[in-house]
């Protein structure tokens, strides 16, 4: 059956699929075994929500439900179940942050989803801005993503304020006309990596502030950042210097101000 969503008038198809047409799909947050035995309740009382998903090249793959689906495997263990799922444009293949409805994604788990979409992009001619909307058009998620996946990011809340200010949009290169363009995910990706790296240095330099004043609250750390942030650029929303400038002097200012006021809290 299809029907027009009212919003912003897309064409879904609901259908009942059979389970071993519903095939895993690459952006999924890690799957939790305690939230699909949350569900098994609601499943063995015959509620069962609509699995979402989108045609892909090996069986429709489940971009929202995965862990309803875990739980209908163990009320219904080794029958291939009619699902009732809600079919949904190819075009929502690239929002894998933005359509589950069990729980919200933390910082990590967009970290986790993200990294995986942007290492495959690369392999593509698609640009930063193609992508854009897997990280709901916040460009910093980019940058916090290669952070944690790959220079070992520990707490991605600590420095995503000041990342999110100062990393404000999508990567571009310019052409011969002097115009600019969005840039290629394959050549985005070393700039990503490289302010991934970063980000990693300002939790470091917060880390050693910390440790030498014996600082163990993690919002007293939050609040080195914070205060770091404003004596350089007061109570601004958006900053406009280069990245790599803007987070060199941020670790400057975090190294340069007194924190004994904080020691041993």
């Amino acid at each position: 059956m299809d029907y027009k969503e009212p919003i912003k008038g897309h064409i879904f198809k609901f259908e009942m699929i059979r389970r071993g047409d519903l095939v895993g799909f690459p952006y999924q947050r890690p799957f939790s075994s305690a939230l699909s035995k949350k569900l098994i309740n609601s499943v063995s009382a015959g509620f069962i929500t609509p699995v979402i998903v989108v045609e892909g090249p090996n069986g429709y793959e489940v971009i929202d439900g995965q862990h309803r689906l875990a739980a209908i495997d163990k009320v219904q263990y080794g029958e291939d179940v009619l699902i009732p799922t809600i079919i949904v444009p190819e075009e929502f293949r690239n929002y894998p942050l933005f359509l589950n409805i069990e729980k919200s994604d933390n910082i990590k788990d967009k970290c986790q989803k993200l990294h995986r979409l942007y290492v495959d992009k690369a392999q593509t001619d698609e640009t930063e801005s193609d992508i854009m909307p897997a990280a709901n058009y916040e460009s910093y998620l980019f940058t916090m993503a290669f952070a944690h996946i790959e220079s070992g990011l520990q707490s991605p809340s600590l420095v995503e304020p000041p990342i999110k200010k100062i990393d404000k949009s999508y990567l571009t290169r310019q052409k011969e006309n002097g115009l600019f363009e969005p840039m290629p995910v394959s050549e985005a990706i070393e700039i990503r990596r490289s302010r991934g790296v970063m980000a990693r240095q300002l939790e470091d330099a917060v880390q050693t502030i910390a440790e030498e004043n014996g600082i163990s609250d993690f919002n007293l750390k939050r609040a080195i950042v914070s205060k770091s942030s404003q004596a350089l650029w007061g109570m601004r929303r958006k900053i406009d210097d280069p990245f790599e400038d803007a987070i060199s002097s941020l670790i400057d200012q975090i190294n340069e101000m007194d924190w004994s006021w904080m020691e041993g809290r």
